[in-house]
């Protein structure tokens, strides 16, 4: 029988709420025979028309700790994303393990130091908009709204403190 026919037939669908979003969701432990035990979530946002199934060896785990897994893979993502666009990640020259390494590492706890920050200060703003604004001293979108020869404005840094 497929995982996705059994929750169908056998487990009873339940939810919690994340963020003021609803999050369906049904669980099961099954004993896989090349795996073993296993756990299996199918998860879905109120809204979304097809469920996702997660898999874990961590049988304890629940349905919102599997969310919120979720949740913090995507800004996984967004971070390297940042870290290639913002953090000269993508155009590193050096071809040696260590050199790579060190970069990575440093520009990962820029993200880090920048993303605490936002959190901290309750800030509903991206990657992009803090980098301009606290690394390259300016307000990107005044800068592009500039008349040519214009010096570019310094940001306003007193409204994040």
């Amino acid at each position: 029988m497929r995982v996705d026919q059994y929750f169908e037939r056998y487990k009873r669908e339940r939810y919690f709420t994340c963020h003021g979003v609803k999050v369906f969701y049904k669980e099961a432990v099954l004993d896989v025979k090349e795996l073993g035990r296993l756990k299996v979530f199918r998860l879905r946002e109120d809204g979304e028309p097809e469920p996702r199934f997660y898999v874990t060896s961590k049988l304890n785990m629940t349905a919102r700790t599997c969310h919120r897994y979720k949740e913090t893979r995507w800004r996984i993502e967004e971070m390297h994303r940042d870290l290639k666009q913002y953090c000269g990640l993508e155009n590193t020259c050096a071809w040696k393990k260590e050199p790579l390494t060190a970069h990575y590492a440093f520009v990962f706890f820029l993200w880090w130091v920048f993303e605490r920050f936002r959190v901290e200060k309750g800030l509903d703003v991206s990657f992009e908009a803090l980098w301009w604004e606290h690394c390259m001293g300016v307000d990107k979108a005044k800068m592009q709204r500039m008349r040519p020869g214009e010096p570019p404005p310094i940001a306003a840094l007193s409204n994040y403190h």
